[in-house]
């Protein structure tokens, strides 16, 4: 049997047409169906019957916006193509997402659509999915750091012109770092996730609630005055104030910086930067909520400006190590030196080390000074007669591995001893192992551990027997009452004796006058250092 070749390319177009893995519709001029391949009865579920002749719209959903329709309209009827994406409803009633590529034609001198069209429901699904693990917190399910913030650049440029004010909240939990590590991260984490649905509930349509990461959390309150964010940060703190879990109950509560401005041309780093001050002073001052003020900001910026400095001034050496003198109260003679920072700078002047010291801490560079500070100290014990010297060193120092040989080095250098090197550490260090295993090193290299602030709770008395310390101090606050207040020279008995049960030996600091010395020489107190001693000294007494 012979074809003609328009039978060929009519049987050829037609088995390609039923083959394609797309759908295709071909309408009238007046959106009459005329022709439907396989796959598009596949994809819709339903048979020729139920096509030819009809509407495309019985498949619409009602969720695809008119406005799509208009602009469909609007191509096609001027003769372009048009492309886009239809939420449409299969025969089953199951919605279905298709991406459609309609173009008009004409055939014997009527006007004809084709239309091409692939299911790209599976696809949305997956790109909406990774758009919420983007754009969400997995845990808590609130928007998260990248979300909120374009949010927030979003509203800003938004209302650019309004000078309406608006409110950021900067919520910070407390204590669930210790609910973390009593109870498990598990249920941390449904302490996390019920503290988020409280925070939902309040701010509800009021604006926007995030979750930063870790415990803190983030709100915007667009057209929120500051008497009105201070409220709204009120009733977030009552709504944690208990939170349940299964059946039981935690106590919830938080520190909460407010900012709040006018101006919508603020970037949105300065904005959390305020509201993290703010938040800051509320832990400082351990109060619920604190609104920020300019005041913070000047102190931020003499605190990045010491930051800088002190930066420089470390790696410079241009700070200065002084030595006061730790005598033996009982036989009132020099046993060591106790080293002090001293900074003065060309630029900001002297600055106090209660200053400076806790800025190296927050910018990591409490590393670096205080190896300075030990290498200083080891130099000036060497000198003259062999000295021993103390040195108060940072928690920051330990647990990665490198600080023994950092101090071991330095000994060599110097060419001291190391039973001449004393370094106080805080009692926080004491009940974390790597921290632990790295002072029973120093000991056996022959160093000396002082604890500077027994009685945080941090670790037990059956603990502190077991650990390699020769030396409990008797912090400067206690020394400067205890010639006044009878309970406070209880205290520091309490200390000097329960030292003197684990054969460890207790040392004053900040002896300011004769009568704190003679109350320290009263309750047993081995050595002491202070500016009254260093006076004393000085002047040959």
């Amino acid at each position: 049997m012979q074809y003609s070749d328009f039978e060929l390319s009519l049987g050829l177009l037609e088995k390609a047409l039923e083959s394609a893995s797309a759908a295709v519709l071909i309408t009238d001029a007046n959106a009459h169906i005329q022709y439907a391949n396989k796959q598009f009865y596949n994809l819709t579920g339903y048979c020729e019957q139920e096509v030819i002749g009809k509407n495309p719209n019985f498949l619409r959903s009602g969720k695809t916006t008119v406005k799509t329709y208009h602009d469909m309209w609007s191509k096609l009827l001027s003769g372009q193509d048009w492309y886009g994406e239809l939420i449409n409803r299969k025969k089953n009633g199951t919605l279905f997402v298709e991406q459609a590529h309609i173009s008009p034609f004409e055939y014997q001198g009527q006007h004809f659509y084709i239309a091409v069209k692939r299911d790209v429901t599976s696809e949305k699904n997956l790109t909406e999915k990774l758009s919420e693990l983007a754009y969400f917190d997995a845990l808590t399910r609130l928007p998260n750091r990248t979300s909120f913030f374009d949010h927030l650049q979003d509203f800003l440029v938004e209302h650019q012109d309004s000078t309406e004010p608006y409110s950021l909240l900067l919520i910070d939990l407390n204590e669930f770092k210790s609910i973390n590590d009593s109870k498990g991260h598990d249920y941390g984490d449904l302490f996390l996730q019920n503290v988020a649905r409280c925070f939902r509930d309040v701010i509800a349509e009021q604006g926007v609630v995030a979750r930063l990461g870790g415990d803190e959390f983030v709100v915007l309150l667009p057209n929120c005055d500051a008497n009105l964010a201070e409220n709204m940060a009120q009733n977030l703190l009552d709504a944690i104030a208990y939170i349940e879990i299964g059946n039981k109950s935690e106590r919830g509560s938080a520190a909460v910086g407010i900012t709040t401005n006018n101006s919508k041309r603020i970037p949105t780093s300065l904005l959390l930067k305020q509201a993290d001050l703010a938040m800051y002073r509320a832990k400082q001052c351990q109060t619920m909520w604190v609104s920020y003020n300019e005041e913070m900001g000047t102190q931020w910026g003499r605190k990045k400006a010491l930051a800088q400095r002190l930066a420089e001034a470390i790696e410079l050496h241009k700070l200065e190590v002084s030595f006061m003198p730790v005598i033996d109260l009982h036989k009132n003679e020099v046993v060591a030196y106790k080293s002090r920072l001293e900074w003065v700078d060309q630029v900001l002047g002297n600055v106090d080390r209660f200053e400076f010291i806790p800025i190296a801490e927050e910018s990591q560079l409490i590393r670096k000074l205080n190896l300075f500070t030990i290498e200083q100290a080891c130099k000036y014990a060497t000198v003259g007669v062999l000295k021993t010297v103390a040195v108060k060193v940072s928690s920051k120092n330990f647990g990665h591995g490198l600080f023994v040989q950092e101090v071991m080095e330095i000994l060599h250098r110097s060419k001291l001893p190391p039973q001449c090197l004393e370094l106080e550490v805080f009692e926080d260090m004491l009940s974390k192992k790597r921290c632990v295993d790295e002072l029973y090193q120093l000991v056996e290299f022959g160093c000396q551990i002082t604890v500077a602030d027994f009685g945080m709770g941090h670790i037990s008395i059956s603990e502190l027997r077991a650990l390699p310390i020769q030396k409990l101090k008797v912090g400067a606050q206690l020394t400067e009452e205890i010639a006044q207040d009878i309970s406070v020279e209880q205290v520091a008995k309490a200390i000097v004796g329960f030292a003197n049960v684990l054969n460890i030996e207790t040392i004053a600091e900040g002896v300011t006058t004769e009568e704190q010395l003679q109350s320290l020489k009263a309750i047993g107190c081995h050595f002491a250092s202070g500016p009254y001693i260093s006076y004393r000294r000085q002047q040959g007494s």
